[in-house]
Order: C-alpha cells, then sequence, then structure tokens
C-alpha cells in the first residue's frame, strides 16, 4: 500500500514538473508577442501560462514557473536590463491565480477576483515601485505613467483569465479523467 502511494506521489510530481517546463516554454513564446493598442497600452500575454500553472498545480509550481519563465524570456529575449524586482512580480502571479483558484472548483467569481488581485499587487503596486526604483524616479510619478495602462488592462486580464481558465480547466479534468482510467485499466 506504502509502495503504491509513493509510487502514484512520483507519477503526480513528474507529471507537475512536466507541465510546468511545457508551461514555462510556452510563457517564453509568448513573451515575444505583444498587441498594441495604442502607444500607452499593450496586451501581452506572457502571464497566461504563469495564471494556468497557479490555478492548475498549486503555488509552488506557479511561483516557480513565473519565476523561470521571467528568467528564461530576459535571457531568450532581453528588453533593458533585468531586474529581479519584475521577476517577484511573475512568480506572485503564479501564486495568486493558486491562492484563488487551485484545487476550487471553476469559477467566473474566483477568476475575476485572483485578476483584480493580481493586477493591483503586481501591476499597481510593484512593478511601479520597481519601475521607481530602476529609474530613480518617486513612486508616485510611476503610478501615475501607469495607471491609465492598468485600468485598461484590468477588464482585458479579466476577459483573458476567464475564457482560458475555463478552457484550461476543462482540458486539465479531461486529461486527469483519462489518465485515471488508464491507470485503473493497467493495474
Amino acid at each position: 500500500m506504502e509502495e503504491n502511494k509513493k509510487k502514484a506521489l512520483y507519477k503526480r510530481s513528474l507529471l507537475s514538473l512536466t507541465y510546468s517546463a511545457m508551461l514555462i516554454a510556452i510563457g517564453v513564446i509568448l513573451g515575444f508577442l505583444k498587441l498594441p493598442l495604442n502607444p500607452l497600452v499593450e496586451i501581452r500575454f506572457q502571464s497566461i501560462p504563469v495564471a494556468i500553472s497557479g490555478f492548475l498545480l498549486g503555488p509552488f509550481y506557479g511561483g516557480a514557473v513565473g519565476a523561470l519563465t521571467d528568467i528564461l524570456s530576459y535571457i531568450v529575449h532581453p528588453t533593458g536590463e533585468f531586474f529581479p524586482g519584475f521577476t517577484l512580480s511573475s512568480a506572485l502571479t503564479g501564486v495568486i491565480f493558486a491562492l484563488f483558484m487551485y484545487k476550487k472548483p471553476f469559477s467566473f467569481v474566483r477568476t475575476i477576483l485572483a485578476s483584480v488581485i493580481n493586477s493591483l499587487v503586481t501591476s499597481f503596486l510593484l512593478n511601479c515601485l520597481w519601475l521607481s526604483v530602476l529609474y530613480n524616479t518617486t513612486f508616485s510619478a510611476a503610478f501615475m505613467m501607469r495607471l491609465p495602462k492598468n485600468l485598461i488592462m484590468i477588464p482585458v486580464d479579466i476577459i483573458i483569465f476567464s475564457i482560458v481558465s475555463k478552457i484550461s480547466y476543462s482540458i486539465y479534468r479531461r486529461s486527469s479523467s483519462s489518465r485515471s482510467d488508464t491507470t485503473e485499466q493497467t493495474h
């Protein structure tokens, strides 16, 4: 009995690592894509796999995927200086989505809350702080400069994360149920 638990834990850990690696790769690739709406606002897609890792795999994997996606994106395609604060913000995205959605049934309300809290914590607070430190300006100047973009991006993020989380949940559930059916058949 104990041996079966160890095998199951090992398989689950290996599967989580595999999903994490795939989500990191997707995040790095999506880091190249951006959709400019105007000179100040652009939609970026790199945080989508980070959020997925958080709500499907939990806070540890969500944070790790966020941090590694940020670091590898910088290595592959540097845009300015590397600053560890942005790595922390990316990791927190995975953790925030995990706190609201991991091991919970899909809910648009939880998705909306996770999106709004993530925007407030990472975009409004931390990223403004990192920009003020990086460019030696005041927090309020960085905040005011980013305020219009952040206000526009909250509803966009809610829409994107709602669609992606709904689809991801259904795919992950289907995948999990087919794996458990296959496992039961082999024993």
